[in-house]
Formats: C-alpha cells, sequence, structure tokens
C-alpha cells in the first residue's frame, strides 16, 4: 500500500507540473495574443485620430476662408456707407449753403 501511495503520489506531482506547464505556456500565449491586439487597437486608434485631425484641419481651413470673406464683404460694405455718408454729408451741405445764401438775399431785399 505504501509503494502504490508513493507511486500515486509521484504521478499527481508530474501531472501537476505538466499541468502548471501547460497553463504557464497558455497564459503566455494568451498574453501575446493580448499584446497583438492591444498593438493593432493602438494603430487603429492613432489612425483613425490622425484622420480625424486631418478633417478637423481642413473644416478649420475652411472656416478660415468664411471667415476671411465675410471681413472682406463687411469691410466693402462699410467702406460704401462711408462714401454715401460722404456724398450724404455733401449736398447737405450745399442745400445749407444755398439757403443760407437765400436767407441772406430775403434779407438784403427786406432792408
Amino acid at each position: 500500500v505504501t509503494v502504490e501511495i508513493s507511486r500515486l503520489g509521484s504521478t499527481t506531482e508530474k501531472q501537476l507540473a505538466q499541468h502548471a506547464a501547460a497553463q504557464t505556456d497558455r497564459f503566455a500565449e494568451l498574453e501575446a495574443r493580448f499584446e497583438a491586439l492591444l498593438q493593432k487597437h493602438q494603430e487603429t486608434c492613432q489612425a483613425r485620430i490622425a484622420e480625424v485631425e486631418e478633417r478637423l484641419q481642413a473644416k478649420i481651413a475652411e472656416h478660415e476662408q468664411v471667415l476671411q470673406r465675410l471681413q472682406r464683404d463687411h469691410n466693402a460694405e462699410l467702406d460704401r456707407y462711408s462714401r454715401r455718408l460722404q456724398q450724404i454729408s455733401a449736398i447737405v451741405t450745399q442745400v445749407g449753403q444755398s439757403q443760407l445764401a437765400g436767407f441772406s438775399q430775403l434779407m438784403a431785399s427786406l432792408d
């Protein structure tokens, strides 16, 4: 009986050692697969980030062009209003001088 138990103990130790080695190999395999998946995920994310950044830069450039066009249009509109205001001011001045001259002639004729 003692020899039998000793033999079973030896067999169990061998089986445990084999099982431990298999588990270690399996763990190493899973770890390698995980690392590969992680690497692929990181590359995919970096590529996606680069795409988004590129599209974002294009949108920023597009919006800057629109902003510049709006600023040019606004400045042109301000110039038109400024010129029109100068024209109106000149007309008002002319009318005022004309009325003053007419008033002066009327006053002179009353004397």
